[in-house]
């Protein structure tokens, strides 16, 4: 106890922080999550935060915007070997990077995500919110419903696919014929969502409400 007393007087006098490198090094892990997210929401920042505290990690939190770009560099030229594992919240990625950065770490989808084997999501059902969106509007007497889809190529399977499968859904058991024409597709931003929007203004008579897949492009 005397010689613990001893070395506690040393440290408190020395002011002497351990080298974590050093450590996670001697362990083989860094005991660090990354979150990489396109919308930075408090509540679900703080919650990723609490939880990973709670386990004795830490999180590295970088926005990205709604660029694949930045998401995929980040991973690339910074985080490969710094980090546990990564959340991705509202983050989009190729089919083909998303694999390839499921072989190097464990990776959960949050909101959006792809279809991808053994990577992890939390998300409701995709399917189902837009088919009782469609409804909605349906039961409020829009007969003439527009989409707003997202288009992504390269991606087989994704939450917007999903939704559009339930917007048809409720347009067929509505009775009401699925007219391609009232589905617009474009890349996901503000900008992108104005654009469309226009396009459906000039759509005069033909359309009576738009769903949108994602909030961004409302």
């Amino acid at each position: 106890e005397e010689r613990a007393a001893l070395v506690r007087a040393a440290i408190e006098e020395l002011d002497y922080r351990p080298n974590t490198s050093g450590r996670n090094l001697r362990r083989g892990e860094t005991k660090t999550l990354l979150v990489i997210c396109a919308v930075a929401l408090d509540p679900v920042l703080n919650g990723i935060h609490d939880a990973a505290c709670g386990l004795g990690y830490r999180v590295v939190v970088n926005y990205i915007g709604r660029s694949r770009e930045k998401s995929s560099s980040y991973f690339n030229e910074i985080f490969y070997g710094n980090v546990d594992g990564a959340l991705l919240y509202s983050a989009f990625y190729h089919d083909t990077e998303l694999i390839k950065i499921a072989r190097t770490l464990p990776v959960v989808q949050c909101c959006s995500y792809l279809d991808i084997p053994n990577v992890c999501r939390v998300s409701i059902d995709e399917e189902r919110g837009g088919y009782d969106m469609t409804m909605h509007l349906i039961g409020q007497g829009y007969q003439r419903v527009g989409l707003v889809a997202l288009d992504l190529p390269g991606v087989a399977e994704s939450f917007s696919s999903k939704r559009e499968r339930g917007y048809r859904r409720a347009l067929q058991q509505s009775g009401i014929p699925y007219r391609p024409e009232l589905v617009l597709k474009c890349e996901t931003g503000y900008l992108t969502g104005l654009a469309v929007g226009r396009r459906f203004a000039e759509m005069a008579g033909q359309v009576d409400a738009v769903f949108c897949v994602q909030d961004i492009l409302a």
